[in-house]
This record gives C-alpha cells, sequence and structure tokens, in this order.
C-alpha cells in the first residue's frame, strides 16, 4: 500500500509513501527486476499477487517468503478505516489460478 493507495508495484516511485511495520516511509530507491512469475496469496480477506519470494514481515519470525506463510501469523496491516498500521494474526493460502 502506498499513501496513493495500492499501485501496481511497477508504479511506484522515488518519493511515493509506502507502507512499512513502522507505517509510511518514502521510497528512496526503485529498481526493475524484470518479468516473473507472480502467483495470488490470500491473508486473512486480502488478496496479493507477487512472486513466490516475496517477503512479508511478521512478528514472529521476522520476514518470510510468502510460501512459506501458511501458519495463522501476526502481520502488520493497514487498517482502511483509520489508515494506520495494526497488528493482526492471519492465515496465508495460496489461490488456485
Amino acid at each position: 500500500a502506498t499513501q496513493r493507495g495500492q499501485v501496481p508495484i511497477s508504479q511506484v516511485r522515488v518519493g511515493d509513501f509506502a507502507l512499512t511495520r513502522k507505517g509510511f516511509r518514502r521510497v528512496l530507491k526503485v529498481w526493475n527486476n524484470g518479468l516473473r512469475q507472480v502467483e495470488t496469496y490470500r491473508i486473512g480477506d486480502m488478496l496479493f499477487t507477487c512472486t513466490p519470494d516475496h517477503h512479508f514481515y511478521t512478528e514472529e519470525y521476522g520476514f518470510l517468503p510468502v510460501g512459506h506463510l501458511m501458519q495463522p501469523t501476526t502481520f502488520c496491516i493497514l487498517n482502511p478505516q483509520t489508515n494506520q498500521v495494526c497488528k493482526e494474526k492471519l492465515s496465508c493460502t495460496k489461490v488456485l489460478n
């Protein structure tokens, strides 16, 4: 998430503010990793399309690839009503395409 809302990673620019586990922080650098295979994952009631090795921050384990997050884990997520970062224990499942 950015302060402009959910945007494709290809549209994130230096100077944007992106959501981190410590709230919104300014994007300092962007780079192109080329075209890569992506998969869709459900975390709670949210869908994320990312590479299987994309890392998410968890309270229990620190940064882990999304493919390793199949048990309930505490994520830092954005509460859309308050626009604040909160911690919530959620399950992660791969969505079949």
